[in-house]
């Protein structure tokens, strides 16, 4: 039962790719989610070298103690079925809901997020969410 005695409702998501062990490498304090498209490669890379970039942070000694993680929410476009599975070989910061990409879903997107934090991240003290076209200051999270 959750903090209103009410039981949990079931979830409805289900995941092209779940990146379930993600959290049993290290012990994340703090996820950041970032919504991406499948087709949207290049957003990531730049991402991944910049401002996500979170061993440049883990290195500093002031932050050293922070346990951050990065992952990137996908939609499923079947286009990019084979893309998507290559970059998540190399990466393995990937999470690909069933949902399509589509505006009037975002609420469901925001709510898998919470779903796969619960699901496969408990120990996570703090969850953000941000998209791909937004530059995320993490010296300052």
């Amino acid at each position: 039962k959750d903090l209103f005695g009410k039981e949990p409702i079931r979830s409805v998501f289900t995941y092209q790719l779940n990146n379930s062990e993600f959290c049993q490498t290290f012990q994340a304090d703090a996820l950041i989610f970032v919504m991406s498209k499948s087709s949207n490669f290049e957003s990531r890379q730049a991402i991944r070298r910049t401002w996500g970039n979170l061993q440049r942070i883990a290195d500093q000694h002031q932050y050293s103690h922070l346990r951050l993680g990065l992952l990137f929410l996908l939609d499923i476009d079947e286009t990019h079925l084979l893309n998507v599975q290559l970059e998540q070989n190399i990466f393995q910061d990937l999470v690909q809901v069933r949902l399509p990409q589509h505006y009037t879903l975002s609420t469901y997107r925001d709510m898998a997020i919470l779903h796969w934090t619960q699901t496969f991240c408990p120990q996570a003290k703090l969850t953000v969410k941000t998209d791909d076209d937004v530059f995320l200051n993490t010296y300052l999270l």
